[in-house]
C-alpha cells in the first residue's frame, strides 16, 4: 500500500493544483496538513503537533502523525514508543514520535515537495498565532 501510494504521489506531482494554504488536489484526493501547538516551551521552543491526511470521496483518513520540536529547541530525549518511526531532525524541525502509531511515518511523507510546502506553510501559521 505504501509502495502504491507513493507511486501514485511521483505519478501526479506536477498536476496538483492548490485549493488552500494547506490542502492539494491530487489525481484521486486530497493531501492535508494540520498543524496544532502542543506547548509553547521556552526559549523560542515550541512543539507543535502535525498531522497528515489524505481524503478521498469524502473519507479523510490520517497518514501520519508526529509532534514536532520548532525552533530553538537543542537536544533531548523522548519517550518514542514507534518502533518504526524513529525520532529525527529533517530540514531543522525535531520530529519525535511518542503515542502517535501510524502506517507511514511523517518524514518519509514529507520526502515529497509538495506535502513538505504544506506542511512548512501549517508551521509557520502556527507560529504566526504565538507571535500576536
Amino acid at each position: 500500500m505504501k509502495n502504491l501510494l507513493f507511486g501514485l504521489i511521483a505519478t501526479v506531482l506536477f498536476s496538483f493544483n492548490t485549493f488552500s494554504q494547506t490542502e492539494k488536489k491530487v489525481f484521486l484526493g486530497t493531501f492535508s496538513v494540520h498543524a496544532y501547538l502542543n506547548d509553547e516551551g521556552s526559549n523560542g521552543c515550541y512543539s507543535v503537533l502535525v498531522i497528515v491526511t489524505y481524503t478521498y470521496e469524502g473519507t479523510e483518513t490520517v497518514l501520519a502523525q508526529s509532534n514536532v520540536c520548532v525552533g530553538n529547541c537543542g537536544k533531548f530525549a523522548a519517550n518514542n514508543e514507534n518502533e518504526k518511526c524513529p525520532d529525527l531532525e529533517f530540514k531543522g524541525d525535531y520530529f519525535y514520535n511518542t503515542k502517535y502509531i501510524t502506517k507511514n511515518c511523517i518524514v518519509d511523507l514529507l520526502q515529497t515537495e509538495s506535502i513538505y510546502e504544506l506542511y512548512s506553510q501549517e508551521k509557520e501559521r502556527v507560529l504566526s498565532q504565538i507571535k500576536n
